[in-house]
C-alpha cells in the first residue's frame, strides 16, 4: 500500500521449492538485464517490502516462469500489513482479440492509413519504469538474498486508427 515506515517480509509461496533451478536463472537473468537489483545480504533500504515468489509451468510448455506475488497477503490480520497492491481499485477490463481488430481495418476506407505495431507480450510485466523512490516496496526474497525490482513492463499488440488504440493480445 505503499507504506515506507515499516518492513514487511513474507515466506515465498510452496511452489518455489520444486523450481528452484529455473527461479534463480530467472532472477540472475533479470539482474544481468538491469530489470532487478540485487542480491543483498541485507536490503539497502531501512524500511522496505519483500513480497513472496512463486512459480508455475507455463500451460503448454515446459517453461518456468516466476511469480512476485504483489497482492500477498489477500486479507491481513491484525499483526501484518496489507499487500503492496493494496491500494488498487478492483475493476474489469475488456480486451479487443484479433479477430476484432481485423474487422475495425477491413472498414477502414482503403485511402485511410492505419498503423500496426507488434510488440513483445513474452515479458509483460518488464516495460514499465519504478520510480527509485517505489524500489524499496518491491523487493523478493530468494537464497537469504534480498533482490529488488527496477521495472514492470507492460508490452502489447496495439493497433492505432483515428488516434484510437485497440489491444491485441
Amino acid at each position: 500500500n505503499g507504506r515506507r515506515d515499516i518492513i514487511r517480509t513474507s515466506i515465498n509461496h510452496s511452489s518455489d521449492f520444486d523450481h528452484a533451478d529455473a527461479i534463480s536463472s530467472e532472477i540472475n537473468k533479470a539482474v544481468a538485464e538491469k530489470y532487478r537489483i540485487g542480491p543483498f545480504a541485507v536490503s539497502p533500504y531501512k524500511y522496505y517490502s519483500i513480497s513472496p515468489i512463486g512459480a508455475i509451468t507455463k500451460r503448454h510448455s515446459t517453461k518456468v516462469r516466476l511469480i512476485h506475488d504483489l497482492s500477498y497477503p489477500k486479507a491481513p490480520n491484525t499483526n501484518q500489513y496489507h499487500s503492496v497492491n493494496h491500494g488498487i481499485v478492483d475493476s474489469t477490463v475488456k480486451l479487443a482479440n484479433l479477430h476484432t481488430a481485423v474487422k475495425i481495418i477491413m472498414n477502414i476506407p482503403i485511402d485511410v492509413p492505419v498503423y500496426l505495431s507488434k510488440l513483445d507480450v513474452s515479458n509483460a510485466y518488464k516495460c514499465i519504469p519504478v520510480s527509485p523512490s517505489d524500489w524499496c516496496l518491491l523487493g523478493m526474497e530468494w537464497l537469504d538474498n534480498c533482490i529488488l525490482n527496477l521495472h514492470y513492463h507492460l508490452d502489447w499488440d496495439l493497433v492505432v486508427k483515428n488516434g484510437n488504440f485497440i489491444l491485441v493480445l
